[in-house]
């Protein structure tokens, strides 16, 4: 079902009630079965041109929940604005825990070079990734 839905051209009675629209999309993505179905529903989302922080948010959560942290940083890194520090250290925090230790540094590297800030919360899974 998921499939067909994205399928279908955006209906343009829908074009005056994006949030609505965009909604279902969060839900959706909730309900992906499949890291496929995540990055097929990732790219209606862009092609409508209904990503906003609310979906990325989503989008980067449902990457990371199928384990596919590299499809996380490459959604932050296209579209994330540099305050969305949260997801950044998200992914730091997922590879720290996943004892992938020279990934998140290099994910910190990358956050910086991006332009975003770290913050407090940064700092003790960067140091964490360094002292292992």
């Amino acid at each position: 079902m998921l499939l067909f839905y994205c399928s279908r051209p955006l209906p343009q009675a829908h074009t005056r009630h994006l949030p609505t629209f965009s909604s279902s999309f969060a839900t959706l993505l909730q309900d992906c079965k499949s890291l496929s179905e995540t990055r097929l529903l990732h790219q209606q989302i862009l092609s409508r041109g209904l990503l906003h922080s609310h979906l990325l948010t989503r989008i980067v959560a449902a990457y990371l929940g199928f384990d596919s942290p590299s499809d996380a940083l490459a959604a932050l890194e296209r579209h994330s604005p540099t305050t969305a520090v949260f997801w950044w250290n998200a992914l730091i925090r997922y590879h720290v825990r996943h004892s992938n230790l020279n990934a998140a540094l290099s994910v910190f590297r990358r956050m910086v070079t991006h332009g975003t800030r770290p913050d407090h919360f940064t700092f003790p899974f960067v140091l964490k990734a360094c002292g292992e």
